[in-house]
């Protein structure tokens, strides 16, 4: 489903950005931590790569 059309439902909507960890090592903790924010049942997730990273 694109989110657009999450959006346009005249609902209210809860997403979370997530960031990759700059450091391979820490990819289970940011996997946790992930997984604790989809129990919330977001609308939708998204993971936010910075060109600068």
């Amino acid at each position: 489903m694109k989110i657009s059309s999450i959006l346009k439902d005249n609902r209210v909507t809860v997403s979370f950005e997530v960031f990759p960890p700059k450091k391979w090592e820490n990819l289970e903790n940011t996997k946790a931590v992930v997984r604790e924010m989809a129990e919330s049942k977001p609308s939708f997730m998204s993971l936010f790569a910075s060109a600068l990273s």
